[in-house]
């Protein structure tokens, strides 16, 4: 019985070793342009809110910095102006000089396509841009999984 048992086991663990998983990016992919220099999200999550309306936040990490994009009034494809119902901001943390985070002043986040991959996951797409002072976000693009559960 212990020799099935670990055999099993190791059989569990060359199929899993083996599939093709990134476990880096687990809800999707996001990059943009800061400040004409490429961003690249490490990891991205997106979660939602069903009250009082449909709430979307798609929020990415990369090296000591993230954007957050959130949608308070989601409908599906469609254009989300920056507004006080829908936000981004950008933030950079520095143990030495403090978190900086940049609020936009103006911009959107487009859903392009929306897809639903099974009952529980709808994968979204799409573009966005948006700008804080001195700082320019451009060429925005995002292609995550909304777990539905």
């Amino acid at each position: 019985m212990k020799k099935n048992t670990i055999y099993i086991l190791v059989v569990f663990v060359a199929l899993f070793s083996c599939s093709k998983s990134n476990t880096n990016n687990t809800n999707g992919v996001l990059t943009a342009t800061v400040n004409g220099t490429t961003w690249k999200a490490i990891s991205t999550n997106i979660s939602f809110n069903k009250v009082p309306n449909l709430q979307i936040t798609i929020h990415a990490d990369s090296n000591n910095t993230n954007i957050n994009l959130n949608l308070s009034k989601y409908i599906g494809i469609d254009t989300y102006k920056i507004s006080s119902i829908n936000s981004a901001y950008y933030t950079e943390y520095s143990l030495s000089s403090g978190n900086s985070i940049k609020n936009a002043d103006s911009g959107a986040v487009i859903i392009t396509k929306s897809t639903v991959e099974n009952e529980s996951q709808t994968r979204l797409q799409g573009t966005f841009y948006f700008s804080s002072g001195t700082l320019n976000v451009t060429n925005g693009t995002f292609n995550v999984l909304l777990n539905l559960n």
